[in-house]
């Protein structure tokens, strides 16, 4: 079986098909961006968080920073509070631009549009159509190009419909528009020169000048009346930077050449430029002559936006600088992205909205994942666990603080004891809260709680299923209880804290520090689990189950079929994320280790979207990829807990040696030959046919039970894999690729689900299910 997560939006081959759209958040003023067609000049990057290098680009419009940040928009009004964040699913995010009204990010050769910041639409291009390095798009007034490799450049009107055209050149790097033409920057393999070009449509280029050498970085920023290119040549461990200027983008001029790269910008009516040496230059006349200002070794990358200078300090976090003739500089303080009190430690999903808790009293709340919205609370404490039932969001935290809320916007407090509590759970009928020194409250409602006789370790999470709960202990102990009055002591092979509890099933699975995991069938008798992880210094902390299986988050992500045998998914390059090929688990949006600090809750939607929320504010997002039956490909399954009798006869699935066995819910039936007889049906194998399944007149009297002589006592779980050959019903070819509960093989032997379309509309059996008499099925 392949379970595997992928990315929400999926690489389209055609051009135009809007793969999502977001809104912005209920209650918040979103200022109407400009659509008029204006110009905006295109500078090279800025950084929006200091403390961090994994920046683009960023824009300004009618009031609004857009700015690329990792894989994901940051979005604020004074670009020191960043309250939007917008992931676009991608790991590499180009420039950002803004273009007659639209915002416009550049990723390989994908495109995401906007009109206001927020609702972004993706244009998908064809596997052949790749973007030049520089993510470089250019807007002339009235029409977007993009160059792109072999020979190709494409052309939109709207930004959305898009041309594909063919150059005449193949070794364009950058371009822009300037002056009513394009010019841009070429590199020649022929003569490894730079070549400056021109052109009036984009299509056809002359070549105006060469520069005397090679350069492997060019950059082109646009002046009011010039335009310069700044190449920066690496080799032999030093740069080579020169700096050439044009009026008209035919004749050049180089104005400056140093032993240093430069970062260039333009603004105010002069050029700043930035040596690494840390020489600050300035012309004032177009870039014809240059003046050196003081040397500064706060900063390294220089920019022009929104009418100022900005600089971020090295190593200083959330500093930059600030000035308008870029000469003189003032500190500006900007807000933390990730402060350390802002630790989410829990997540859930409910009425259609994703709501995180964590430290110093934070709460976020989002409909799509994607877009998330602050709360402010009337409180300081910090929160630890996260609910839903009856109609109320409950939240639990320091000091045994409690808020209920119907819509995770408008929260009332209240403090039920002085203890910290760290988990709340809701059981169909009501809450329980648990904490430090064993305190366990209930709650029918959320609002008036009592409290439990206390147990004598503090309780870190609890558990609920269907009348069963189990608490797991700071002291190795895993207690399970049905009424909070006797306990059962768990049975464990460990003597470290466990963090977590989860099941399905009739299976639970449990996980805590030294990167323990262990399995259980009854909840009492606990087994350790295969992991590479056990008894490293990984903490998981969170477990979701899904329909193919479990997965666990922390320091390390890992995932089980089975809950017995896991597989470490995680990237070890200090990220939190997965590759594709891992077939299991995708956490769209990376998160950087921070020192191993962990991942602390796992919430999954009705369609599939996971969140794992953990420490310095860190969010991720996922999905879960509907299952598809691949040939070859491993199916675990199990047998089933309740009899079985076909037409009288009882078949017993602990001593059978092609037993009925349970998949993803269903009750699959072993389609031997004799099984098949005795319900009325034929079958028969070939190497072209497959297997062919009709049904027939024909019937056995009696049934020869297969014995199951190879186990002493039956396994809990089996592995089949799903079939690699054809497989027909009353001539029927099956798809087994899209069968919701596709057909598998075990031993030999093909097994078919118990659905009403085999078992009655193919088949023509009579089957019922009662929990006393089990299952029963009747040939007609």
């Amino acid at each position: 079986m392949k379970k595997l997560f992928i990315v929400v939006l999926i690489m389209m081959l055609f051009i135009n098909i809007p793969v999502f759209s977001m809104r912005a958040p209920p209650g918040r003023e979103i200022p109407l961006l400009n659509k008029n067609d204006i110009i905006w000049k295109q500078d090279s990057s800025f950084l929006v968080n200091p403390i961090d290098e994994n920046y683009s680009d960023i824009v300004y419009g009618e009031g609004l920073y857009v700015s690329i940040w990792k894989d994901c928009i940051k979005i604020s009004k004074d670009y020191k509070n960043w309250d939007y964040t917008i992931n676009l699913d991608h790991s590499i995010l180009g420039n950002i631009y803004y273009y007659g009204g639209k915002f416009i990010v550049a990723s390989y050769n994908r495109l995401f549009i906007s009109e206001d910041g927020f609702d972004w639409t993706e244009i998908g291009f064809a596997d052949n159509i790749k973007f030049l390095y520089s993510n470089n798009i250019v807007y002339n007034g009235n029409e977007y190009i993009i160059p792109c490799y072999d020979n190709k450049i494409l052309f939109s009107y709207d930004g959305y419909e898009w041309e594909e055209k063919e150059m005449d050149t193949n070794i364009i790097r950058i371009v822009e528009w300037f002056k009513n033409k394009y010019i841009a920057v070429a590199y020649s393999w022929l003569d490894q020169k730079n070549k400056i070009y021109t052109s009036i449509d984009g299509k056809k280029w002359i070549e105006q000048c060469s520069f005397e050498y090679r350069s492997d970085e060019s950059e082109m920023i646009i002046g009011d009346n010039s335009i310069a290119v700044v190449d920066n040549n690496y080799s032999y461990e030093h740069y080579t930077a020169y700096v050439h200027i044009s009026n008209d983008g035919i004749n050049w001029e180089k104005t400056y050449e140093v032993d240093s790269n430069i970062s260039l910008t333009y603004g105010n009516g002069k050029y700043v430029a930035k040596l690494k040496s840390g020489q600050i230059l300035i012309s004032e006349d177009e870039g014809k002559t240059w003046v050196k200002k003081e040397n500064s070794d706060l900063f390294q990358k220089i920019f022009y936006v929104n009418d100022h200078f900005a600089a971020p300090m090295t190593n200083q976090n959330f500093t930059y600088l600030k000035s308008q003739d870029g000469i003189s500089w003032d500190v500006v303080k900007s807000e933390p992205l990730k402060p350390q009190e802002n630790w989410f430690k829990d997540v859930c999903w409910a009425e259609n909205r994703f709501v995180a808790v964590g430290g110093s009293s934070t709460i976020k709340y989002s409909d799509d994942g994607q877009l998330w919205v602050n709360v402010v609370t009337d409180t300081d404490e910090g929160f630890e666990g996260i609910t839903y039932g009856k109609d109320s969001y409950i939240v639990v935290g320091e000091k045994g603080i409690v808020l209920k809320s119907r819509d995770a916007v408008t929260w009332e407090k209240r403090q039920i004891c002085d203890e910290n509590l760290l988990d709340v759970k809701f059981d169909g009928k009501q809450f329980i809260a648990v904490g430090e020194g064993g305190v366990i409250f209930t709650s029918v409602d959320g609002t008036n709680w009592d409290e439990l006789d206390k147990l004598e370790f503090d309780i870190v999470s609890i558990f609920v299923e269907e009348g069963n709960y189990f608490l797991a202990g700071s002291q190795a102990n895993i207690w399970h209880t049905k009424d909070f009055v006797s306990y059962d002591v768990g049975n464990t092979p460990v003597n470290i804290k466990i963090d977590c509890i989860s099941g399905k099933d009739g299976l639970y699975v449990a996980s805590g520090e030294e990167g323990v995991l262990l399995y259980s069938q009854d909840g009492t008798n606990w087994n350790l689990g295969k992991s590479n992880s056990v008894g490293s210094n990984d903490e998981l902390k969170t477990i979701i189950p899904y329909d193919g299986g479990f997965v666990v988050a922390g320091t390390e992500i890992l995932t089980s079929p089975d809950g017995m045998n896991w597989t470490n998914e995680t990237n070890h390059y200090n990220e939190y994320a997965m590759t594709e090929e891992s077939s299991k688990f995708w956490m769209m949006e990376e998160m950087h280790s921070y020192d191993n600090y962990p991942i602390n809750g796992l919430a999954c939607d009705e369609n599939g979207n996971v969140i794992a929320v953990g420490y310095y504010g860190n969010i991720m997002r996922g999905k879960v990829r509907d299952v598809y039956a691949v040939a070859g490909e491993k199916v675990v399954v199990r047998l089933p807990s309740f009899k079985i009798i076909i037409n009288g006869v009882e078949i017993k699935p602990t001593t059978s040696q092609y037993p009925f066995l349970e998949y993803k819910g269903i009750t699959y039936f072993p389609m031997t030959w004799e099984y098949a007889k005795f319900l009325g049906l034929d079958t028969a194998f070939s190497l072209d046919k497959g297997l062919v399944v009709n049904k027939s007149e024909r019937t056995l009297w009696e049934l020869t039970e297969y014995q199951n002589n190879y186990y002493e006592k039956p396994a809990f779980q089996y592995v089949g894999t799903f079939p690699d050959f054809k497989i027909c019903a009353n001539n029927k070819l099956i798809n087994n690729a899209e069968e919701e509960w596709p057909l598998f093989v075990y031993k030999d032997v093909t097994y078919f689900p118990l659905t009403w379309r085999f078992t009655v509309e193919e088949f023509d059996w009579e089957i019922n299910f009662d929990t006393e008499e089990g299952l029963s099925i009747k040939s007609k």
